[in-house]
């Protein structure tokens, strides 16, 4: 599975009594029907590369520096879409 935080709320004011929040999401790596690298035309940071993470009820956009991002990408096919002529 994965696990991520989503930010909700305001961000403005950052210390006590704001009404930002993290959400944990989890994704069941049994659900997704594909990983991807996507391109994107305005990443989230420079040096940013986005993927798609696909279930049937939803689609993921992540993101992660270019590195970082493909080998997200390979860990996750590999564990979510497992050879079962390995092992």
């Amino acid at each position: 599975r994965l696990e991520f935080f989503d930010h909700k709320g305001s961000s403005s004011g950052g210390g006590r009594g704001s009404s930002r929040r993290l959400d944990c999401k989890v994704i069941r790596l049994a659900e997704c029907v594909s990983v991807a690298p996507v391109i994107v035309e305005t990443p989230p940071e420079p040096g940013a590369t986005a993927f798609r993470l696909d279930t049937a009820q939803r689609s993921h956009l992540l993101a992660a520096d270019a590195p970082s991002s493909a080998a997200w990408v390979q860990t996750l096919c590999r564990n979510a879409f497992p050879d079962p002529n390995s092992g």
